[in-house]
């Protein structure tokens, strides 16, 4: 995006055409995928149940050119 100046879902689809994202990137470009492994590691450090919907998350997928 900085570099080509190109929109995100434009970079989206090149890194899937080229093997670096999924096919259906919603939980990684959505911070989900994130937040799963968040929740994993703190049960695992504080030895209590964390319940994902607790966690805030915020996705990449509205990011602009004017953002970066």
């Amino acid at each position: 995006m900085t570099d080509e100046g190109k929109a995100f879902d434009v970079v989206l689809k090149e890194a899937q055409n080229l093997g670096f994202a999924e096919a259906d990137p919603t939980f990684d470009i959505e911070g989900v995928d994130a937040a799963h492994k968040l929740a994993i590691t703190l049960s695992l450090a504080y030895g209590k149940k964390v319940n994902l919907n607790d966690l805030y998350r915020e996705g990449i997928s509205d990011i602009s050119q004017q953002d970066i």
